[in-house]
C-alpha cells in the first residue's frame, strides 16, 4: 500500500505526492519557496504555445510559396500568350493588379509613365493607352481596369489553379 503524505502546514493527509503538491500550490502558495512555485505545467504550456506559433508560421510560409509558384506559372503563361499590361508606377489600380498576380517580377508589364517629366512615353502613346491598367491581348482586344484572374484566363486560355489559394 502506498505511503500517505501529510501537509506539514495544515496536517491534512493525501494519497500521493501529486495531491500534496497540488494542495500546497492551491492553499499555501504564499509559504512555498519561489523555486518550488514554478510548476512544470506552466513550462509545458509555454512550450506548447511556442510550438503552435511555429507551426502557424511554417504553414503560412508553405502557403505563400505554393501560391507564389501558382502565380508565377500563370504570369508566365500570360506573357507567352502575348498579353501585356500597360501601367504606371504611381497608379494604385496598377499596384492592385500586380498584387492579384502575386507581385511577380515576370508580369508582362509595360511602364507608361515618364518619371520626373510627366506625361506618357512613346510606346504607350502609339498603343493609344488612355487609362491604367490597360491590358492588350494577342488578338488586338483590350480591357481597361483591374482584371480578375478568371477574366485574364478567359482572354488568354491560361489556367490559374485556384485550389487552396
Amino acid at each position: 500500500m502506498a505511503e500517505k503524505m501529510r501537509c506539514e502546514i495544515c496536517d491534512r493527509i493525501f494519497k500521493d505526492v501529486e495531491g500534496l503538491t497540488m494542495h500546497n500550490l492551491a492553499k499555501h502558495s504564499e509559504m512555498i519557496p519561489k523555486e518550488m512555485k514554478s510548476f512544470p505545467a506552466k513550462k509545458i504550456r509555454n512550450v506548447g504555445i511556442s510550438i503552435l506559433i511555429l507551426v502557424i508560421i511554417l504553414f503560412g510560409v508553405y502557403w505563400l510559396v505554393g501560391n507564389q509558384e501558382k502565380h508565377e506559372a500563370f504570369v508566365q503563361c500570360l506573357g507567352d500568350s502575348g498579353a501585356k499590361m500597360y501601367a504606371a508606377y504611381w497608379c494604385s489600380a496598377c499596384a492592385q493588379q500586380k498584387s492579384l498576380l502575386g507581385n511577380s517580377k515576370n508580369i508582362p508589364y509595360v511602364e507608361c509613365s515618364l518619371p520626373n517629366r510627366g506625361g506618357q512615353n512613346t510606346m504607350c502613346n502609339e498603343a493609344d493607352i488612355g487609362a491604367y491598367p490597360t491590358w492588350i491581348f494577342s488578338d488586338g482586344s483590350r480591357l481597361v481596369g483591374v482584371l480578375s484572374k478568371e477574366v485574364l484566363s478567359e482572354k488568354t486560355d491560361c489556367v490559374f489553379d485556384s485550389k487552396n489559394s
